[in-house]
């Protein structure tokens, strides 16, 4: 069976996903893709919704479906601009 390796080096910090995170079998590749977008941003960073949907080569609605499992996981919280 053939192995995957990765070809690029970080040039920055890494930035490490939750091991519960990774192991959770409610979270699909997706999901986990934009949950390492969110960590590895800076902690005071606010994303928008719409940035994650227009930054992703997937389907908006695909894209939404991501977010949501992260919601409803408890990885990520959704709050309405002031």
């Amino acid at each position: 069976m053939p192995l995957i390796g990765t070809t690029k080096r970080p040039s920055r910090l890494r930035t490490a996903l939750p091991t519960e995170a990774i192991e959770d079998k409610r979270l699909c590749w997706g999901a986990l893709g934009i949950l390492a977008y969110l960590l590895a941003r800076q902690p005071t960073l606010i994303t928008q919704e719409q940035e994650l949907i227009e930054g992703s080569p997937d389907p908006p609605d695909v894209t939404h479906r991501y977010i949501e499992e992260l919601i409803e996981s408890g990885y990520a919280t959704r709050r309405e601009t002031p």
